[in-house]
């Protein structure tokens, strides 16, 4: 044991954390990439995530930056918060806006965020971030909505969504707009210093009018001796649309991808 004390350093004695949560030690920043097709439009985000540990499985979480294309048709549409400009779609400054105040997160045992603490804190300080924008009475409006705790965990949960058991793991994440359940089956490997899950399955998601069909998906998960190191995760597969009547049935390709590097 004192041996490997001493000799912390070499890959032999670092062993990887059993929980696939965010460093508890110091502060950490995750690059998260996010794609999502369907049919003639694709999105694409790129944010900064910097995690403050607080004790008790709390964490201090904000977005640091935020970068975007909206492609559709022949129209594109560009966000980076480094260089804002008035004339971005209002949505993508609101929600850089409300990203940026700091939320203290709860997180469960497993890694995976189950609440805010303070909300009323934390919807100040977004009122003031909103208003400091100078956007028209409309606009804050819509900015007023975003302003919802529950909301900002369950956005989280794709970027955190805990420790992978070994066999079955079903998780709820939105899919395509949807509500939907992803139901994959988990492998754990070690390697050095690292674990390493492997998911593979299918995501379920039906509504009234709209449901997923044939869609797969797949998950990577490392961990370090610090915590969770990278996630990714993919789905593609059939959105089904019906109209109001539910005379007609339209079908659309989907995919997406979710990429999350601690730096």
């Amino acid at each position: 044991m004192r041996a490997c004390l001493s000799l912390l350093a070499l890959a032999g004695c670092v062993h990887a954390a059993s929980v696939a949560q965010p460093p508890a030690i110091a502060s950490s920043t995750y690059d998260v990439a996010v794609a999502q097709a369907s049919a003639d439009r694709m999105v694409t985000t790129v944010y900064s995530l910097e995690l403050v540990p607080d004790g008790r499985n709390v964490w201090t979480v904000r977005t640091l930056h935020t970068a975007g294309t909206w492609e559709e048709a022949r129209d594109t549409l560009t966000f980076d918060s480094d260089h804002p400009d008035p004339a971005a779609p209002w949505p993508l400054l609101l929600h850089h806006a409300v990203a940026s105040v700091p939320a203290a997160i709860q997180f469960s045992p497993d890694g995976s965020p189950v609440g805010m603490l303070e909300e009323k804190g934390w919807r100040m300080a977004g009122m003031d971030a909103l208003t400091g924008l100078d956007l028209p009475p409309e606009a804050l409006k819509a900015g007023e909505q975003l302003l919802d705790p529950a909301g900002l965990v369950r956005d989280l949960q794709r970027t955190f969504p805990g420790t992978p058991p070994v066999g079955m793991w079903s998780r709820q994440e939105p899919i395509a707009g949807l509500p939907a359940q992803r139901v994959e089956r988990c492998t754990r490997q070690r390697s050095g210093g690292e674990v390493t899950w492997h998911c593979d399955g299918h995501v379920e998601a039906k509504t009234e009018r709209a449901r997923l069909y044939d869609t797969v998906s797949e998950s990577v998960i490392v961990v370090d001796a610090r915590g969770l190191k990278s996630l990714e995760g993919t789905y593609s597969g059939t959105l089904l649309l019906a109209d109001a009547r539910g005379d007609t049935v339209i079908d659309r390709p989907i995919a997406g991808r979710r990429l999350v590097e601690r730096r």
